[in-house]
């Protein structure tokens, strides 16, 4: 009786320590994790079915087993530090202004008020992502190159 207890306790632990890394994981990791747990949930089906003398139907679960070890995501740019270019392949003023939600004719302490503000929020290390924040940069760069 106390095993079954205390294997509850852990399971309710383990489930709500997941339950909290979802809540808290980039895009890519939440993907990656789903594929590799699907992944281990077609080789558990198959080992029992082999256990169980079922082992004609076997086949189709490793296949999708490894579909799906296969296509999890391997690596995610923007949060590895890799740079990636700008979408547009360069970034102008228009563009600048938008992503600092500015407007036209903003003055060099309103530019420079904006970025802090939304590197602040927008940092890799306050849960926000080096893509946006490199976007966030050379907005800033784009625009006190004119000022």
């Amino acid at each position: 009786m106390i095993a079954y207890f205390l294997f509850g306790v852990l399971a309710l632990g383990a489930l709500l320590f997941v339950l909290d890394w979802l809540a808290n994981a980039q895009p890519f990791k939440v993907a990656r994790f789903v594929s590799y747990l699907a992944g281990a949930g077609f080789v558990a089906l198959s080992l029992f079915l082999i256990v169980t003398g079922r082992g004609g139907a076997v086949l189709p679960l490793l296949l999708a087993a490894v579909i799906s070890f296969w296509r999890a995501p391997k690596r995610d740019r923007a949060s590895s530090g890799a740079r990636r270019p700008s979408p547009s392949g360069g970034m102008d003023e228009a563009e600048a202004l938008d992503v600092l939600g500015l407007k036209k004719g903003a003055t060099l302490d309103e530019i420079k008020a904006a970025h802090k503000n939304l590197i602040r929020k927008m940092h890799p290390d306050q849960g926000g992502s080096s893509y946006l924040a490199q976007r966030i940069n050379e907005a800033k760069d784009v625009l006190t190159k004119f000022k």
